[in-house]
């Protein structure tokens, strides 16, 4: 009960453990479940770890007693928060490296390499007006990793006051 208490865990899971003693011939108590649960909690129902939970894109059940809900999802969140910042953050990383690798001069055709000569042999090439393009969403994307590696900065301070 405890550890399933510190891991967020619903009542529902108790009968996941009754099925499984009951395989075995052994009686589960819920008495003692619930009660090694409700110890769980209180290390789950913490501000802090509201903002391990959101952090991690984890989903919150409810579980929380409503003394101490209202801490946990201050943290949780700040935790989903900075989650969905860094998910932008990464996914414009990967737009850029994509846009970079467009804009890459083409390599000369005398490489060894004959994959990648294939492939060249296959590719248009791009257009000034596609390079243009590129090289524009490439500018406002690296303003906006700047405004984004900002937001996160800010979030991560947030996180570490709240204890």
């Amino acid at each position: 009960g405890m550890r399933d208490g510190a891991n967020g865990r619903t009542e529902d899971r108790f009968l996941d453990h009754a099925q499984a003693c009951a395989k075995h011939g052994l009686p589960a108590d819920r008495n003692q479940w619930l009660l090694g649960r409700t110890r769980g909690l209180e290390r789950y129902c913490t501000a802090r770890n509201g903002v391990a939970v959101g952090e991690s894109n984890s989903r919150y059940a409810g579980v929380c007693p409503l003394e101490t809900e209202r801490q946990f999802l201050r943290g949780y969140d700040v935790g989903r928060d900075l989650h969905e910042a860094r998910s932008r953050l990464a996914w414009l990383d990967g737009e850029m490296h994509r846009i970079r690798v467009l804009l890459e001069p083409r390599r000369d055709k005398d490489k060894d390499d004959k994959r990648d000569d294939d492939k060249q042999k296959h590719e248009k090439p791009l257009s000034d007006a596609e390079r243009t393009s590129l090289a524009i969403q490439l500018g406002i994307h690296l303003v906006e990793r700047e405004r984004l590696s900002h937001e996160v900065f800010e979030i991560e301070q947030v996180a570490r006051r709240i204890e």
